[in-house]
């Protein structure tokens, strides 16, 4: 502890971290190292066990497929559809085998795997193969039987080949738990070093945090308790702690600095006590140096300031007393003024009211006009409206008239092609002699009908035509009745809006006169209040008088400088 006080704090905190970071580098370090061995010996693991596992489980696929497509090529014997299928699988599926062949064959490093799939490799070269070519070679030709006794006679050898392949995938499965095995005590060794590493760096960090906490924690204490204590007032508070660090500084420094507070405090608790109890002639306090010199300087101009205001004061008192009658002689005069003021405001009030009345009067007939010119617009509009409707009416009648003039031409042309067809009949009757006597007689009252229906039409034509142009004349004379309709309702239209106008400026009108009253109401108001106020100012005016006389009375208990 002696020691943690003859070093600087700074010095002693970043021995500290030093420390804490070799401990943490070192556990990062093996933490490191024992992560790189679990994954190189995983990857081992991988690439050496795990995926030739792949390799040989794809071969032995491979090889059972390229046996079942051969039994197919012995089912589809001479079917060359079906083979050309066969064959381009079991291409495939030879392609397959011998990649994942080559790949096991880099894969794996341990003699006893190469010396099977040496084996493998000879049987497939030597027997399966050349027993699946000849086996399509056959059912190619048709030769079922021979396809089929090549393809059983060769079944051992296709046996034992797959059964070298099991056996090289149990080898290389259990090759690969034993690689796992290891792998796991790698990382249980790696875990327990980490552990042992991580738990003695602890341990060393915590005993160095404490050590370190109790060199700054037990001055700090000390020196909080007494910055506590001066908080609350007590300025003879005593500093304990020593030492040559910058704790020691600062205990050093806070002792100055509390007895430097406690003597200006005294001199200036000193000064404002005698000046409490009246006496300002008191002495100027010293200049103090640093933050104090704003404090002595504000105590003294404070000082000096009291000295003048109070002879001052006591200059303005006298003069207070004296402007004390003068204002309550000139307060009696504004009083009679604003009585007189007052009377006047009355009267024209009055004289603003009787006006206001008349104009709201007016405003009153203005009102009751303009709903008789509203009422009226309004009949005009409903006229122009029917008048509207009876000029569509005539313009319906017209259409109709035409409409029926149309249809008697077409009556008239119906007439004249039935008096031609009379005609034609007379004239085939009198081809026909006596056989179309009878007939003749139809023809001829047939064109008679078709002429009186002619003459019929004619006279209808004449009284449609008639009826058109009084329907027309009916019509002009309606438009003119509607325009004439238009124009009233335009005009009455205007004499509303006019009387409108003229109830809006009666009623502002109104309004302003009403603003005056209320004008005048509030200046009566006030002036009455100015003649209150006035009568106020001269019993107050007495009133200040005599609280100068109190004035000077306690001013001259103040001691004041010559």
């Amino acid at each position: 502890m002696n020691l943690a006080k003859n070093i600087k704090i700074s010095k002693l905190v970043t021995a500290g971290f030093a420390i804490v970071m070799v401990i943490s580098i070192f556990i990062g370090t093996v933490g490191i190292v024992g992560m790189s061995s679990i994954s190189a010996a995983d990857k081992t693991l991988y690439e050496e066990q795990t995926k030739p596992l792949e390799y040989i489980s794809s071969m032995i696929e491979n090889a059972q497929r390229m046996r079942v497509e051969a039994r197919n090529a012995v089912v589809y014997a001479g079917d060359y559809d079906k083979l050309d299928e066969v064959a381009k699988n079991i291409e495939t599926y030879k392609a397959t085998f011998e990649t994942n062949k080559e790949n096991y064959k880099s894969a794996v490093t341990k003699g006893d795997a190469q010396e099977l799939i040496a084996q493998v490799e000879t049987l497939y070269n030597e027997n399966f193969l050349p027993t699946i070519e000849r086996t399509m070679k056959f059912a190619k030709a048709g030769d079922v039987q021979i396809a089929k006794k090549t393809l059983e006679s060769n079944a051992a050898e296709s046996d034992q080949m797959i059964e070298l392949l099991n056996q090289t995938f149990v080898n290389s499965n259990r090759n690969a738990q034993a690689k796992s095995d290891s792998n796991q005590n790698l990382y249980v060794v790696c875990l327990a070093t980490l552990g042992v590493v991580l738990v003695v760096g602890l341990a060393v960090a915590v005993l160095l945090g404490l050590n370190i906490s109790r060199a700054i924690n037990e001055p700090i204490k000390e020196l909080v308790e007494v910055t506590a204590q001066f908080e609350r007032g007590r300025l003879d508070t005593q500093i304990t702690y020593e030492a040559k660090n910058e704790m020691g500084q600062l205990a050093q420094s806070l002792r100055y600095a509390f007895d430097r507070t406690e003597k200006v405090v005294n001199e200036i608790s000193d000064m404002l006590l005698r000046m409490s109890e009246g006496d300002i002639s008191v002495e100027e306090l010293p200049e103090y140096a640093g933050d104090f010199a704003p404090i002595s300087f504000a105590a003294n101009t404070i000082l000096e300031s009291l000295n003048d205001m109070m002879t001052r004061m006591q200059a303005a008192a006298d003069q207070v007393d004296g402007g004390a009658g003068q204002v309550s002689s000139g307060a009696q005069q504004l009083a009679q003024g604003a009585t007189e003021q007052a009377s006047s405001l009355e009267e024209l009030a009055g004289a603003i009211e009787s006006v206001s009345q008349k104009i709201t009067d007016n405003n009153t007939h203005v009102t009751e006009a303009s709903g008789h010119i509203r009422q009226t617009a309004e009949y005009v509009s409903d006229s122009n409206t029917q008048m509207q409707q009876m000029v569509e009416a005539m313009g319906d009648i017209n259409t109709s008239s035409k409409q029926i003039a149309n249809i008697i031409k077409v009556i008239d042309n119906i007439a004249f092609q039935t008096n031609i067809l009379a005609l034609n009949a007379a004239v085939e009757a009198a081809r026909a002699g006596a056989a179309g006597k009878g007939f003749s007689v139809v023809a001829d009252e047939v064109r008679n009908l078709a002429g009186k229906v002619a003459d019929a039409a004619k006279q209808t034509t004449q009284l449609i035509e008639n009826s058109v142009q009084k329907v027309d004349a009916g019509t002009q004379l309606a438009d003119k009745t509607a325009e004439a309709l238009h124009n009233v309702t335009e005009n009455m239209n205007y004499v509303n809006e006019t009387i409108l106008k003229i109830e809006q400026s009666s009623a502002e009108q109104a309004a302003a006169i009403a603003e005056i009253t209320q004008g005048v109401d509030q200046i009566s108001n006030v002036v009455q209040n100015n003649s209150a106020a006035a009568e106020e100012s001269a019993a107050a005016s007495e009133e200040l008088s005599a609280q100068a006389d109190l004035l000077k009375e306690e001013l001259s208990k103040f001691t004041l400088r010559a």
